[in-house]
């Protein structure tokens, strides 16, 4: 069972939600809103301090997943393929990013997993580059599927 701080639920898990659904929804196809990512980023993060504390080291990931997969579903009204499909994108684009850029911030700082886990300040640090490479991932999606050009259509959904 892990706990976080709650200056480290806003610090890392808000931003966290928002990114892994924006990245999800973008690589698989649907435009993300704004207002509508900030609400999946809020519940995400309530989400993942629960599932912190219900589940163990590990097992709290396919728990977050499950609930991601709800959340996603209950904010954007898609149907379960389209928000799992979501949902595990997003989710391998937190673990790849994480599993880049850990091993370099603990190296770099010559720090181990469980240094950073036992600070909520270190962890929030060491959360700032994965959250940066996950709003690249984004970013590059948003652009190449030109979702950054007004549309008429995109405009009536999700309001």
């Amino acid at each position: 069972m892990e706990t976080m701080s709650i200056v480290t639920l806003f610090l890392l898990a808000l931003p966290e939600g928002i990114l892994v659904s924006s990245v999800g929804l973008t690589l698989t196809g649907i435009r993300p809103n704004f207002s509508v990512a900030i609400r999946v980023g809020l519940v995400y993060m309530v989400c993942a301090f629960i599932m912190r504390r219900l589940f163990t080291e590990g097992s709290h990931i396919l728990a977050i997943m499950i609930a991601l997969i709800a959340i996603i579903m209950f904010f954007y009204r898609l149907n379960f393929k389209k928000a799992f499909a979501a949902a595990v994108v997003a989710l391998i684009a937190l673990a790849l990013s994480e599993a880049i850029v850990l091993p370099i911030f603990t190296r770099i700082f010559s720090l181990t997993i469980a240094d950073v886990l036992a600070d909520p300040w270190l962890r929030i640090a060491a959360s700032i580059p994965t959250q940066l490479c996950l709003f690249l991932i984004f970013f590059l999606g948003f652009r190449i599927r030109n979702y950054h050009k007004k549309s008429t259509y995109s405009s009536y959904i999700h309001k």
